[in-house]
């Protein structure tokens, strides 16, 4: 019963995990264009933010 309970929650985990992340990757880009970053600033913020996961 156990394992029927886990299995879901681990899925539902796994995919709210990864809408977070596209996400935060959206608005970060909607962030990024309205406040006119340049290309290299953002691709600095990224690899910044990856290196945090």
């Amino acid at each position: 019963m156990a394992e029927d309970v886990r299995g879901p929650t681990r899925l539902l985990r796994h995919v709210w995990a990864r809408l977070v992340i596209i996400a935060r990757s959206v608005v970060g880009r909607l962030v990024a264009c309205l406040t006119g970053f340049h290309a290299d600033n953002t691709a600095r913020r990224n690899a910044w933010e990856a290196g945090l996961r």
